[in-house]
């Protein structure tokens, strides 16, 4: 059998996702202003309806990925939400726990 599901992320794991989130959200601005360029120059060459469908379909790929964008950056913004939930957690916790082994300590020795 194969390894027992995690349940619980670390630290580690929700920046790795952040970074990860933040590389594919530069790689797509990258080709989108690599599409825009190489667009421009045939665009100029192009006129009629040509032009026009190419010019739709840039229009329409802009818009959806944009939408990508705007998910990876929400994406990004909810793991950034819990990362902070996650050391709020940790920090309440640790807290719980020093006040019980306060508890425990300070009980008097009955027998």
């Amino acid at each position: 059998m194969g390894a027992e599901p995690q349940t619980q992320v670390s630290q580690a794991d929700l920046t790795a996702a952040m970074h990860l989130i933040e590389k594919a959200a530069e790689d797509i601005r990258k080709i989108q202003l690599n599409l825009d360029m190489a667009g421009a120059s045939l665009k100029s060459n192009w006129v009629g309806e040509s032009h026009a469908a190419f010019n739709a379909v840039h229009i329409k790929w802009h818009e959806r990925m944009d939408v990508i964008l705007g998910s990876l950056r929400r994406l990004a913004t909810s793991i950034q939400g819990s990362g902070k939930n996650y050391a709020e957690f940790n920090r309440e916790r640790t807290e719980a726990l020093n006040s019980i082994a306060n508890l425990i300590n300070q009980a008097p020795v009955t027998r």
